[in-house]
């Protein structure tokens, strides 16, 4: 049997609209989990395909991650109970390069793409963050406070219902304009967002490290679905990514 093949019993779960929030157990988490690393999940039922969810956080003896029920997988895994055990292949792909040398290091994520910058601005020496969400709605506030435990956060939505309006990347804009000290660039959330930030971080000499999010099926780069075609080269995400060096 593979090492990465793990079988961890659920500890927490909390809910919050339709994210799911799970914490495993697993021995020596923080020694074997990479910020920006994923786990590839079976999640039961008539689904046989794993699902690839990024790690949010983990500690001494527990990995935590957050996903969103979006079909019948997600939605199998998240009618897993406290107790039960979650099969899983972990930790996979290459993750955020970050050491306590790194300090002004800025996160930037949007949606779902903000659960896998917790664990990353905890291994920066400093760090602060700008989140982004549709709606008030969409606001997780327990993980908000967890993150604000870490590091100050510019919450930001679409519509101004909570935060500030506007986008993630005017965020980052006024940030450059107001002369802000920023050593490093570290996303995850949408494309098209994460397009606008590499572009900034480029024009500003600004080093960005970017996590990518496909649909994939071995999880280990061997059938490429996951393959994606990043600043004109094809780039298999779950084995060389899903974190990218800009």
């Amino acid at each position: 049997m593979d090492k990465r093949h793990l079988f961890c019993e659920i500890i927490t779960k909390q809910t919050y609209e339709k994210l799911v929030d799970f914490t495993v157990a697993l021995p020596d988490a923080d020694k074997i989990c990479a910020p920006g690393q994923f786990i590839h999940v079976l999640c039961g039922g008539q689904t046989f395909l794993r699902r690839p969810i990024s790690i949010c956080d983990v500690s001494k003896d527990t990995l935590r991650f957050i996903f969103e029920i979006r079909g019948e997988g997600t939605q199998v895994l998240s009618e897993k109970k406290v107790g039960d055990i979650v099969d899983m292949l972990a930790p996979l792909g290459h993750g955020f390069e970050l050491t306590k040398d790194d300090e002004n290091v800025i996160a930037i994520g949007g949606g779902i793409g903000c659960f896998p910058l917790l664990n990353a601005v905890k291994a920066c020496g400093s760090a602060k963050a700008i989140l982004g969400f549709r709606n008030k709605e969409a606001v997780y506030d327990k993980f908000i406070e967890d993150f604000e435990n870490v590091c100050p956060v510019d919450l930001m939505t679409d519509d101004g219902s909570a935060g500030v309006k506007g986008f993630t990347t005017q965020g980052l804009e006024k940030m450059i304009a107001d002369g802000e000290k920023i050593s490093k660039i570290i996303t995850c959330g949408p494309m098209v967002m994460m397009e606008k930030i590499i572009d900034i971080a480029q024009k500003n000499n600004i080093p960005c490290l970017a996590s990518f999010e496909e649909r994939m099926g071995c999880g280990i780069g061997t059938c490429l679905c996951c393959s994606t075609k990043v600043n004109g080269q094809r780039r298999c995400i779950c084995k060389e990514g899903p974190v990218l060096n800009f």
